[in-house]
């Protein structure tokens, strides 16, 4: 093994084992003493560790292996491989040192547990996701789906996964607020997944249709001290060219500009949509993957 790859070996299973942290935290220490499961592969061990008392990560893991079987033609070595390493750190962490410290698990208000446990969830998942990696389950089964049947909404597959889940344990601890305490911390951990791989300083990008560009771009230039991209257009329906502008911008930004282009041009037409990350000149420095 090269030293360029020992240090990403050596990289990879920190972060694994940073996000096993937080899972185990997430699921281990919140969630199951609480009733309350994830969705997914997580979910079904949770409550297999409730009906027969089985370390919840080496469940998952076992219920992994035949969908990284599965998955191994379909989604590659590489990933199968990067997606096992990330659930033996997990089982470590959450069977081999959480399982073993039942004193630390909180047994509580359901409402904190869940909304907790979501934001450890995501955070678990962003730093998992955003190394390029897996933590298998319905994660490989809605990417296998998704080959197969790309029609499928990515996000309609794993809440239909999630429901089968909770609806499940709604039936198992014979308690409807299970049901929807497992949402609550299934949709707080899609905000903080979102948060954490997208970034928390979203930006506005604004398409401007106007027949005075020169002065609104001296605007953006000059007082916002932003850049703007000038394209020749031509509008379908009266056949006139048009100039159109596009500029990307921070959100306490925008109404400054919205309000100028109004003073300038009223006739302007303005799309405006949310840009999840911008890098380049003014915003994030672009960088590689370590």
């Amino acid at each position: 093994m090269t030293r360029a790859n020992c240090r990403r070996l050596l990289t990879d299973l920190f972060y694994d084992g940073l996000s096993g942290l937080l899972m185990s935290v997430a699921v281990q220490l919140l969630a199951a003493p609480n009733h309350i499961v994830a969705g997914g592969v997580s979910g079904v061990a949770t409550l297999i560790n409730y009906l027969y008392g089985l370390p919840i990560a080496t469940i998952s893991l076992l219920f992994n292996l035949p969908l990284m079987l599965w998955g191994y033609r379909e989604l590659g070595r590489g990933f199968i491989l990067s997606t096992l390493r990330t659930l033996a750190v997990h089982a470590l962490i959450m069977d081999g040192l959480f399982a073993r410290m039942p004193f630390l698990f909180y047994r509580g208000e359901s409402m904190l547990a869940a909304i907790f446990g979501g934001v450890f969830l995501g955070m678990s998942l962003a730093i998992v996701f955003y190394r390029g990696g897996s933590t298998g389950g319905s994660d490989i089964l809605t990417r296998i789906i998704k080959k197969h049947w790309p029609h499928f909404s990515l996000g309609a597959i794993m809440l239909a996964l999630d429901a089968l889940v909770v609806a499940a344990a709604t039936v198992i601890y014979g308690d409807i607020e299970a049901a929807m305490y497992a949402y609550i911390m299934i949709g707080m951990s899609t905000l903080v997944l979102d948060a954490m791989i997208l970034g928390f300083d979203k930006r506005t990008f604004a398409f401007i249709m106007t027949n005075r560009p020169q002065e609104i771009t001296d605007y953006i230039t000059g007082e916002l001290e932003r850049s703007a991209t000038l394209i020749e257009g031509r509008g379908a329906y009266t056949g006139k060219p048009v100039d159109v502008l596009l500029c990307a911008v921070s959100s306490a930004e925008f109404y400054r500009l919205k309000a100028r282009v109004a003073q300038i041009d009223p006739a302007a037409f303005v799309i405006v949509t949310e840009a999840g990350q911008i890098f380049g000149e003014g915003f994030k420095h672009i960088h590689a993957q370590h």
